[in-house]
């Protein structure tokens, strides 16, 4: 009876462990594709940035507010470079500490079942 009901929980248990394992796996998978589709985002704007330089570059340099223009647009492009920055920092944070948090629960579980009793 008692090996029986070990069975059952040690199953139990590793099917427990895999999910965790499995959830660590997906979270690393989203953390990459989010990072992926900030820096896309962000070379999307440093495009864009290029691009308006370019044709500010292509004015008259009596256009009064040429020097003006550049400089929003060296700004701006600061802005977007520092924020992705810290955002990927945050990402990263967050995401180690789920991981922890992810990995404790498995070893708690995996203890759990190595206290088992077969007889």
């Amino acid at each position: 009876m008692i090996k029986e009901e070990s069975e059952e929980k040690w199953l139990a248990l590793t099917r427990q462990i895999n999910e965790l394992e499995w959830l660590g796996e997906d979270l690393l998978s989203m953390k990459r594709r989010h990072e992926q589709a900030v820096s896309e985002i962000q070379a999307d704007c440093r495009h864009l940035s290029f691009a308006l330089e370019s044709l500010l570059n292509h004015m008259s340099e009596d256009y009064a507010r040429k020097y003006a223009e550049q400089e929003a647009n060296d700004h701006l492009i600061r802005q977007i470079d520092r924020y992705v920055d810290e955002h990927l920092d945050h990402v990263s944070t967050y995401t180690m500490g789920v991981r922890r948090q992810l990995e404790r629960d498995q070893e708690e579980l995996i203890g759990e079942r190595s206290r088992l009793r077969w007889e």
